[in-house]
């Protein structure tokens, strides 16, 4: 009796245990059919929409296509019209053409005549511009030439600056020497040298200047 009543408990506590996950089952399902049948409505309401925009859109698109078939039948009619008034334009402009013939001949003689005399104006152009540009070039070859030689005699002064200054040095030295009971020859030779070697610099100085 006791296996006996283990045994029928079991099969109730299944019974339950099977119940319960039916219940979560059927509401699952339940859950899904709603949230199914609102996303078809939000689907049908957004479709609805798109659906309604693209008739607007088709319609202001055939809209403004009537629009430009209006204009267009309108501006072929206004085109015929100025092809008339052009056609009679054209046969007025040939006669026009006609009466300008020969003031066009007239015209051409005079540029001929024209070109002739431009063409020796240019030349003599040419030939004034020649003589300015040698007239130019030759006072930058004198005005550069006489920079040289200023150049040249300001490094001339120059020298002969540092040396009267080494003269006058060299004099004081002497005198120095003098008043000190000192050598004078040491000193008179030593200027002698330093003057030499300067007078060497100055020589070849100028000759380079003349090449």
């Amino acid at each position: 009796e006791g296996s006996g009543g283990l045994g029928q408990d079991t099969g109730e506590e299944l019974t339950d245990s099977e119940h319960a996950n039916s219940l979560k089952l059927e509401q699952i399902a339940v859950e899904f059919n709603y949230l199914l049948k609102q996303q078809l409505a939000q689907q049908r309401t957004h479709f609805e929409r798109r659906l309604m925009d693209s008739r607007q859109q088709a319609n202001r698109k055939t809209e403004l296509i009537q629009g430009k078939l209006r204009q267009l039948r309108a501006l072929n009619q206004e085109v015929f019209q100025r092809l008339d008034g052009a056609q009679q334009r054209l046969v007025v402009a040939q006669k026009k053409k006609k009466a300008l013939s020969s003031e066009l001949e007239a015209v051409k003689i005079r540029r001929e005549r024209m070109q002739s005399l431009n063409t020796e104006l240019l030349k003599r152009q040419e030939n004034k511009r020649k003589k300015v540009e040698t007239a130019r070039r030759l006072r930058e070859e004198d005005r550069v030439r006489r920079i040289k030689l200023k150049e040249a005699k300001i490094q001339e002064l120059q020298e002969q600056i540092h040396d009267l200054r080494s003269f006058l040095k060299t004099r004081g030295s002497v005198n120095k020497a003098k008043r000190g009971g000192g050598t004078v020859v040491d000193v008179a030779i030593n200027a002698g040298k330093s003057g030499g070697r300067r007078g060497e610099r100055k020589r070849g100085r100028r000759r380079r200047s003349k090449k």
